[in-house]
């Protein structure tokens, strides 16, 4: 499905007030960097983001990505790759590709594709997938055995993942190849090879209710007896991949039911009020990490092409921003530059009872739950398509700040990027980059770009 054009959709006058409010309680207009000036900051950011998955994510002998990275220092030994941030990688290459950054991209996807599909050369890569076609999460990039709690467990969404990355990678060079004349790219047969042989609709557990299977084990893909997931989170994708599937097959089932039920009105999704806001949230009213909302925004347009999505979406970035307005206000001792904001997920600063530096660890930041002030530029960009370029509220004036004043700037390898941080103590930063977490970065710039923007994502989707 491809965009009309790359606009910010209108919002109800309501939302529009409350986003006008919160927005020019921002840095002013007069540090407006000129349109220029952002658009080739954009790109600049993107390229070093692409250039990170390429050179220090990405395993060469298999084609397979890292969890994470060390950032400043190599990874430790037996440091494990993740499906769906090869997944990203795939994605990765094919923006690279159309940026002319990574001449290589296409044989390099092709090396990925190959080895997840047992045709790869390196002879002692094998991944063992469950009968319906899921794989393991987590992987030893040079071997493909599971590792870290993956075995005997066949992760759902983390496929969606791999799967979303296989179909961008697939369908680009598809493109590019049929333009040049070379006829079907072996990348094109390798990944819709990997996402046909996957049984999608295998995820649902109930139309009715909305549940979807997190995970089954072993090879008899047993389920789990009381845990699934339920409307609204990032398991979305499971569904839409399943539609999919049933249209190419020529049959409409039980994913388009659900779809129908749960997803075709965005106006109708569960919502939690939070302040002056509504939120989209689980039924429950537990408003989930920001990222699940920008999955679905990328990775689903049945979904992310909604106008009431996008007016949703722009009420959760307000509210982002208001979150991080008030714990300013309450801390008024404390940095929390006015720039900083996004709730996500990944490595963050923790801090004890007497707000002291106590370690770091993995953690998901969200509204409700925050304990750290854990902000996320990474979800500031994942936010930043919804806006045209240098207008008031544009996400990326914001990253351009923290860029110029060090805010959350990270440096690997010779490699610029913005991380996440503590808007508390924002230059006690972080020591990993989780790969998924910060897929919604590369999303969000590539959806930005002038050259790219959501007209390429939406193209060569899933």
């Amino acid at each position: 499905m491809v965009l009309g054009l790359l606009a910010l959709t209108e919002p109800a006058p309501m939302l529009r007030l409350i986003c006008l409010l919160l927005i020019f309680s921002f840095p002013a207009a007069a540090q407006t960097p000129p349109r220029a000036t952002l658009d080739a900051f954009t790109r600049d950011r993107l390229a070093d983001a692409i250039l990170l998955m390429d050179r220090h994510f990405r395993v060469p002998e298999t084609g397979q990505y890292f969890d994470f990275i060390e950032i400043g220092r190599g990874n430790p030994p037996g440091a494990p790759s993740s499906i769906a941030a090869t997944g990203l990688g795939l994605m990765s290459l094919a923006i690279g590709d159309a940026m002319g950054i990574l001449p290589d991209a296409e044989a390099k996807a092709a090396t990925t594709l190959r080895h997840l599909t047992g045709r790869g050369s390196y002879a002692p890569f094998t991944v063992t997938r469950s009968p319906s076609g899921w794989y393991p999460h987590f992987i030893d990039p040079m071997t493909g055995a599971p590792v870290n709690g993956s075995e005997d467990k066949f992760s759902t969404i983390d496929t969606a993942l791999l799967a979303a990355g296989a179909a961008t990678a697939a369908r680009y060079f598809s493109a590019k190849s049929f333009a040049e004349g070379r006829g079907p790219s072996e990348v094109y047969v390798l990944g819709r090879d990997l996402i046909d042989s996957v049984q999608w609709a295998r995820s649902i557990k109930s139309v009715e209710r909305g549940l979807l299977h997190l995970v089954f084990y072993g090879h008899e893909e047993r389920e789990s007896e009381n845990v699934f997931a339920n409307p609204f989170d990032e398991y979305v994708m499971l569904p839409c991949l399943a539609m999919r599937a049933e249209r190419m097959g020529g049959a409409i089932g039980p994913a388009h039911a659900l779809f129908q039920r749960h997803y075709s009105d965005a106006a109708a999704f569960p919502m939690a009020a939070r302040g002056d806001q509504t939120l989209v949230a689980k039924p429950s009213g537990y408003v989930p990490a920001h990222f699940t909302h920008q999955f679905a925004y990328f990775h689903c347009p049945e979904i992310g092409d909604q106008p009431a999505f996008h007016d949703e979406l722009l009420e959760l970035a307000a509210a982002d921003r208001a979150f991080f307005a008030n714990r300013r206000a309450a801390l008024p001792d404390a940095p929390f530059p006015e720039a900083l904001w996004g709730h996500g997920a990944g490595t963050e600063v923790r801090f004890d009872a007497d707000g002291r530096v106590e370690d770091q660890g993995y953690g998901v930041a969200r509204i409700d739950e925050n304990p750290h002030d854990t902000a996320s530029p990474a979800i500031m960009a994942g936010f930043a398509p919804l806006w045209r370029s240098g207008a008031p509220g544009d996400p990326m004036l914001d990253l351009y700040r923290l860029w110029q004043d060090g805010t959350c700037r990270y440096d690997h390898a010779g490699l610029g990027f913005l991380w996440r941080c503590s808007a508390r103590l924002p230059d006690h930063g972080v020591t990993r980059v989780e790969a998924v977490d910060f897929s919604t970065y590369i999303l969000g710039l590539a959806g930005r770009d002038p050259a790219l923007g959501m007209d390429f994502l939406r193209l060569f989707g899933p």
